[in-house]
Protein backbone atom coordinates (compact mmCIF):
# COMPACT_ATOMS: atom_id res chain seq x y z
CA UNK A 1 0.00 0.00 0.00
CA UNK A 2 1.09 3.65 -0.28
CA UNK A 3 1.24 6.58 0.78
CA UNK A 4 -2.84 7.79 -0.56
CA UNK A 5 -2.38 9.69 -3.97
CA UNK A 6 -4.99 11.95 -2.46
CA UNK A 7 -3.41 12.93 1.09
CA UNK A 8 0.02 13.56 -1.36
CA UNK A 9 -2.40 15.78 -4.12
CA UNK A 10 -3.63 17.88 -0.99
CA UNK A 11 -0.09 18.51 0.70
CA UNK A 12 1.12 19.65 -2.67
CA UNK A 13 -2.12 21.99 -3.27
CA UNK A 14 -1.53 23.54 0.46
CA UNK A 15 2.48 24.13 -0.67
CA UNK A 16 1.15 25.77 -3.81
CA UNK A 17 -1.43 27.94 -1.95
CA UNK A 18 1.45 28.87 0.97
CA UNK A 19 4.01 29.51 -1.81
CA UNK A 20 1.13 32.18 -3.45
CA UNK A 21 -0.93 33.21 -0.46
CA UNK A 22 -0.24 37.26 0.33
CA UNK A 23 -2.41 38.33 3.35
CA UNK A 24 -2.33 37.34 6.83
CA UNK A 25 -5.90 35.49 6.59
CA UNK A 26 -4.96 33.68 3.55
CA UNK A 27 -1.73 32.40 5.58
CA UNK A 28 -3.15 31.74 8.79
CA UNK A 29 -5.95 29.14 7.00
CA UNK A 30 -3.23 27.62 4.72
CA UNK A 31 -1.34 26.77 8.01
CA UNK A 32 -4.34 25.74 10.18
CA UNK A 33 -5.43 23.61 7.24
CA UNK A 34 -2.19 21.86 6.81
CA UNK A 35 -1.81 21.56 10.99
CA UNK A 36 -5.18 19.75 11.12
CA UNK A 37 -4.80 17.72 7.62
CA UNK A 38 -1.65 16.57 8.68
CA UNK A 39 -2.76 15.31 12.19
CA UNK A 40 -6.02 13.64 11.10
CA UNK A 41 -3.92 11.95 8.46
CA UNK A 42 -1.05 10.38 11.40
CA UNK A 43 -3.56 9.48 13.42
CA UNK A 44 -5.31 7.30 10.88
CA UNK A 45 -2.12 5.46 9.81
CA UNK A 46 0.66 3.81 11.27
CA UNK A 47 3.70 5.02 9.05
CA UNK A 48 7.01 3.83 9.80
CA UNK A 49 9.65 6.79 11.58
CA UNK A 50 11.04 7.29 8.17
CA UNK A 51 7.69 8.06 6.77
CA UNK A 52 6.31 9.95 9.44
CA UNK A 53 9.15 12.33 9.81
CA UNK A 54 9.13 13.14 6.14
CA UNK A 55 5.39 14.13 6.97
CA UNK A 56 6.18 16.34 10.12
CA UNK A 57 9.46 18.08 7.69
CA UNK A 58 6.85 18.76 4.63
CA UNK A 59 4.76 20.64 7.33
CA UNK A 60 7.26 22.10 8.65
CA UNK A 61 8.57 23.58 5.57
CA UNK A 62 4.90 25.05 4.71
CA UNK A 63 4.72 26.39 7.77
CA UNK A 64 8.25 28.05 7.34
CA UNK A 65 6.95 29.29 4.20
CA UNK A 66 3.55 30.78 6.01
CA UNK A 67 6.19 32.76 8.33
CA UNK A 68 4.58 30.62 11.07
CA UNK A 69 8.13 28.45 11.84
CA UNK A 70 11.41 29.71 11.63
CA UNK A 71 12.53 30.11 8.24
CA UNK A 72 16.46 29.70 9.46
CA UNK A 73 17.72 32.24 7.34
CA UNK A 74 16.15 30.98 3.82
CA UNK A 75 13.63 32.50 1.69
CA UNK A 76 10.36 31.21 2.13
CA UNK A 77 9.89 29.94 -0.94
CA UNK A 78 13.01 27.50 -0.36
CA UNK A 79 10.84 25.96 2.01
CA UNK A 80 7.82 25.65 0.25
CA UNK A 81 9.95 24.06 -3.10
CA UNK A 82 11.59 22.17 -0.76
CA UNK A 83 8.38 21.02 0.95
CA UNK A 84 7.12 20.04 -2.87
CA UNK A 85 10.78 18.17 -3.15
CA UNK A 86 9.88 16.14 0.26
CA UNK A 87 6.52 14.89 -1.13
CA UNK A 88 7.79 13.83 -4.21
CA UNK A 89 10.15 11.53 -2.55
CA UNK A 90 7.63 10.34 -0.47
CA UNK A 91 5.96 9.20 -2.75
CA UNK A 92 9.37 7.66 -4.58
CA UNK A 93 9.78 6.16 -1.00
CA UNK A 94 6.21 4.44 -0.50
CA UNK A 95 6.26 3.19 -4.06
CA UNK A 96 9.67 1.77 -4.07
CA UNK A 97 8.75 0.17 -0.35
CA UNK A 98 5.63 -0.27 -0.09
CA UNK A 99 6.13 -3.24 1.96
CA UNK A 100 8.05 -1.23 4.93
CA UNK A 101 6.10 1.71 5.31
CA UNK A 102 3.41 0.81 7.81
CA UNK A 103 4.28 0.38 11.69
CA UNK A 104 3.63 -3.49 12.27
CA UNK A 105 1.96 -4.51 15.76
CA UNK A 106 1.94 -7.65 17.63
CA UNK A 107 0.24 -10.11 15.90
CA UNK A 108 -0.38 -9.24 12.68
CA UNK A 109 0.66 -11.02 9.98
CA UNK A 110 3.46 -10.80 7.05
Amino acid sequence: MHIPNQFAKQLKSLCLLAKNAKTGFEKAAIFSATELFVKNFLERNAYNEWVNHRIQGIKFHINAALGYESANGYHPDSHANWALSEIDELLSYSRDYCHQIFVKHEGDEG
